[in-house]
């Protein structure tokens, strides 16, 4: 190592004392694992619901009601594109949440892999 000038005055630890500690933590964590996944589980649960607000039964109401929208302006003959270009864009958006959540429910599903395979003691 190089000299920068000055001497370090912090308590070193010993290698092998380290080593003995760190293997103790991990083994009381394995032998106590199950409130740890519950934990774990939750945390990744909260993580991947994050930022779901765009709920398929919101936007159904939604389509629902400028569909009812796009009928009243079809009988009076007002010009109802802004309607049916809306309409078009909730369906791309249904689409999306459609695609996010099959996503996030294979996520769940590994998670349940992860949770079967950590209980599995070797």
């Amino acid at each position: 190592m190089e000299e920068k000038g000055f001497d370090c005055t912090s308590p070193t630890i010993n290698e092998e004392t380290l080593h003995t500690a760190v293997i103790k933590a991990i083994n009381e964590l394995l032998a106590n694992k199950e409130p740890l996944l519950q934990v774990l589980q939750k945390n990744i649960a909260t993580v991947l619901n994050e930022g779901n607000d765009n709920t398929i039964t919101d936007i159904d109401g939604k389509l629902e009601e400028l569909q009812k929208q796009l009928l009243e302006q079809a009988k009076s003959k007002n010009d109802y594109n802004k309607v049916t270009d809306e309409i078009y864009c909730l369906r791309k958006l249904k689409q999306n949440v459609l695609i996010e959540n099959a996503e996030r429910e294979g996520r769940r599903q590994r998670i349940v892999g992860f949770r079967l395979d950590a209980k599995i003691d070797i």
